[in-house]
């Protein structure tokens, strides 16, 4: 049986990657080995984020469009006469 990934952990293991290429420590292969490592992170991250959202769309009843609608008593930044 194998452990389901969470997002918390497939993210510390992005930040770790990120760390340790950002530390200027690595060679080159071990770097090349990190980077893909952290994209595959990324990767996992981003699809588990995408589930949220159409788990949210459903929910909600709004299909998969879950863009931020305007209402104008909450507009900021508005001109001035």
């Amino acid at each position: 049986m194998s452990e389901e990934k969470s997002f918390e952990k497939e993210l510390d293991a992005l930040k770790d990657a990120v760390d340790r290429l950002e530390s200027g420590e690595l060679t080159l292969q071990q770097a090349l080995e990190t980077y893909a490592e952290g994209r595959a992170h990324a990767k996992t991250c981003q699809g588990m984020l995408d589930d949220a959202r159409t788990k949210i769309s459903v929910l909600s009843g709004k299909g998969t469009d879950l863009s931020i609608e305007s209402h104008p008593e909450s507009d900021v930044g508005g001109e001035e006469e």
